[in-house]
């Protein structure tokens, strides 16, 4: 009987590891499961926001206020590649702003010259980077006038058509805030903001373009009015407007001769 109980045991004991391993691996799929929702969620949710504006500067703002409200970092932002090579700041939200700052030009936003900071690094290789503790990595560019300097950092590349046209950048005043699922959240969504704003970019530039060449048309037409009018063409000297006059003057008349 003490074999019985202690095979028993064993057994109730077998069942038990079983049955906490089974609970596991239901909670890991749970977790994975709510993640791809959350990932499906914010795609499609990204696509209305891309879908709304030809903008590029509406995107940065529209993607930003998406990331922040999704992620919660303490501070989102999207900077774009200008002709330099320069880091340009199109939209900036923090925690506590109920929506993004957008930038509309170069003068009033904050510029990384190619090669500063960690953003450069990323535009640099094309590849994120995550930094648990800035304090620990030399690439760090501290902005003296910042409200609140940064403990980590989650920057990724925008990416399209072989080219990288700026960067989303994620950080915390707390230090190891970020995860591999916050990087890979970022780069499911990334190209798509790239192509959008490329996409935008270039139907402003086509826009402008037909601005330009209508205004040209416009003044071309004139100056051909201008050189080819009936003035233009007959002449203005006294003797032969006089002459046209005296045309004028009988050719409402019968008179043959």
């Amino acid at each position: 009987s003490i074999r019985v109980c202690m095979n028993h045991e064993m057994e109730l004991e077998r069942v038990a590891k079983e049955r906490d391993r089974y609970a596991q691996i239901v909670a890991e799929l749970t977790e994975r499961f709510d993640e791809k929702v959350e990932e499906l969620s914010l795609v499609r949710q990204l696509g209305d926001v891309l879908g709304s504006s030809l903008d590029p500067r509406t995107i940065c703002g529209r993607t930003v206020d998406l990331l922040q409200d999704a992620l919660a970092p303490e501070n989102c932002s999207l900077m774009l590649l200008d002709k330099d090579d320069s880091l340009v700041l199109g939209a900036a939200r923090g925690a506590f702003d109920n929506e993004s700052a957008i930038y509309e030009s170069a003068a009033e936003a904050v510029i990384f010259e190619s090669g500063q900071g960690i953003a450069s690094a990323v535009v640099a290789s094309r590849s994120p980077i995550r930094v648990d503790d800035v304090k620990n990595d030399p690439r760090y560019l501290a902005r003296p006038n910042a409200a609140v300097q940064p403990c980590s950092i989650l920057c990724v590349p925008l990416l399209t058509r072989g080219r990288c046209v700026g960067v989303i950048n994620l950080s915390d005043s707390v230090n190891s805030a970020f995860e591999p699922k916050h990087e890979r959240i970022l780069a499911i969504i990334s190209n798509a903001v790239a192509m959008a704003i490329e996409n935008a970019r270039l139907f402003s530039e086509v826009a402008r373009s037909r601005e330009s060449l209508a205004t040209e048309n416009q003044t071309l037409r004139r100056q051909l009015t201008g050189k080819f009018s009936y003035e233009g063409l007959i002449g203005t000297s006294p003797l032969f407007q006089a002459a046209l006059q005296l045309v004028e003057k009988v050719a409402d008349t019968t008179a043959n001769v």
